[in-house]
C-alpha cells in the first residue's frame, strides 16, 4: 500500500488529485493539508508514528495557515528531506517559470554532478 501526502490549497484542486491517486493507486493511504502548518503537522506525525511517505505532492505557493493569502513555501520539501529523506518530493505548480522556484529545483532537486 502506497502512503501518499498532498498538500494543495485549492480544494478542487486537492480533490482532484485525490481522486487520480485513488485510482492509480488502489488502497492507499492518502493525508491532505491546505496549509504549511497543516502539512507540517501530517509530516510530524507521520514521523513520530514511524510511517513514511512514499511520495509527498506539494504546492509551492500555499497559506503558511488558515485565513492567510498563499505565498511561495519551500520549507515544507525541507521537512520532508529532513524526515523522510526516501519519500519522493513532486512539486506543483502554475508559476513553472518563476525565478524562486527554478532556483529552488535547481538547487534542491539536481543531481549533483562527479
Amino acid at each position: 500500500m502506497f502512503r501518499f501526502l498532498v498538500v494543495e490549497d485549492q480544494e478542487l484542486t486537492l480533490k482532484e488529485i485525490k481522486i487520480l491517486l485513488s485510482k492509480e493507486f488502489d488502497g492507499s493511504s492518502i493525508d491532505s493539508a491546505a496549509t504549511v502548518a497543516d502539512g507540517s503537522q501530517c509530516l510530524a506525525a507521520s514521523f513520530e508514528e514511524g510511517r513514511t511517505y512514499d511520495a509527498a505532492l506539494l504546492d509551492f505557493k500555499l497559506p503558511s495557515s488558515s485565513g492567510e493569502n498563499p505565498e511561495f513555501d519551500y520549507s515544507l520539501c525541507e521537512e520532508v528531506r529532513r524526515r523522510h529523506p526516501r519519500t519522493l518530493v513532486i512539486h506543483m505548480t502554475s508559476h513553472d517559470q518563476e525565478p524562486a522556484i527554478l532556483r529552488h529545483l535547481a538547487e534542491s532537486h539536481s543531481e549533483p554532478t562527479s
